[in-house]
Parts: C-alpha cells; sequence; structure tokens
C-alpha cells in the first residue's frame, strides 16, 4: 500500500514538471547565439554620464594615463579618451569609477589602446 502511494506520488510530480519542447530549446539557441554576437559576456563597455560642462562620471574605465588641471586622459576598453578644460579635478576614483570636475571645454576619443605594461595607474595597481 505504501508503495503504491509513493509511486502515485512519483508520477504526480513528473506530470506536474514542464516538459522541454522543441522550441524551448530553440529559444535558447537563438537567446545565447544574439548575446555572443552582442559581446555580453565581454568587458563591460564604458557608461558616462556629463553633467553640463563641469563634471563627468565614468564606468569601466581601464586606466589614468595623464593627470593635470588641463588635461585628463584615460585608457578605456577599446579606445582612449581626453578631457581638456580649466581646473580639472579627479573628485574621486576607484578601481570601477571615477568623476572629473571643473570646466570641461572638450573631449576627444581616439586610437586604439595602449600597450598594457607601464601606461598610468592601472586596475591591479589602484587601491579601493
Amino acid at each position: 500500500m505504501k508503495r503504491h502511494k509513493a509511486k502515485k506520488k512519483e508520477l504526480e510530480k513528473e506530470n506536474f514538471k514542464k516538459k522541454k519542447t522543441a522550441s524551448d530549446e530553440s529559444m535558447k539557441s537563438i537567446l545565447k547565439d544574439s548575446l555572443h554576437y552582442m559581446n555580453i559576456f565581454q568587458a563591460q563597455a564604458p557608461t558616462m554620464y556629463l553633467c553640463g560642462n563641469e563634471s563627468l562620471y565614468i564606468e569601466h574605465y581601464d586606466s589614468i594615463i595623464e593627470y593635470t588641471g588641463s588635461r585628463v586622459k584615460l585608457q578605456l576598453p577599446k579606445m582612449q579618451l581626453l578631457l581638456e578644460g580649466t581646473e580639472l579635478m579627479l573628485e574621486y576614483f576607484s578601481k570601477d569609477d571615477l568623476k572629473v570636475n571643473g570646466t570641461i571645454e572638450r573631449m576627444t576619443f581616439f586610437g586604439p589602446p595602449a600597450p598594457k605594461k607601464g601606461r598610468g595607474i592601472g586596475r591591479d595597481q589602484r587601491r579601493g
């Protein structure tokens, strides 16, 4: 009797489980392929928030190459960013983000990534 009840419960559980269909598998493969082509799993792209011309917040940068009162040069994952202006100051920076304050007069994106060795403050050299 007990075996019968246990078998009955097992069969009920199997009947309530969602069975995978061919369309489920094809949706999974389509989603996986589209994510692969969009490079979602690679390094995140930098995100920037510019507030007028007085401050810039950047997420996902690689390193600080140059920092003076009139120039801030950053290495991004696929390019470099040069900020030019007056009274530029790093309000804060961490391994993931930074904020530049001052009067930003020009933003220039250029070039392929710089060589990894000996350039600026890299992610592994920063404390945060």
